[in-house]
């Protein structure tokens, strides 16, 4: 939130970057468990909470911002 109010760009570009910094962990790190031999549960897990998360924190951005 610091950021949101602190950069010196358009209302437009900062909060396109705040969304950006709480969306959901990319989808990529589930072929590198496979390959490294991780606990995919544990993996797809975080990746199920990530995504939980992320919605709500958007959500909530969005209806304090706009």
């Amino acid at each position: 939130m610091i950021c949101y109010y602190m950069l010196p760009l358009s209302e437009m570009v900062r909060l396109t970057l705040f969304i950006g910094a709480i969306l959901p962990l990319p989808l990529v790190h589930l072929p590198y468990a496979v390959d490294f031999d991780y606990d995919r549960r544990f993996v797809g897990t975080v990746s199920s909470f990530s995504l939980v998360i992320s919605f709500l924190l958007i959500w909530l951005v969005a209806m304090l911002i706009v």
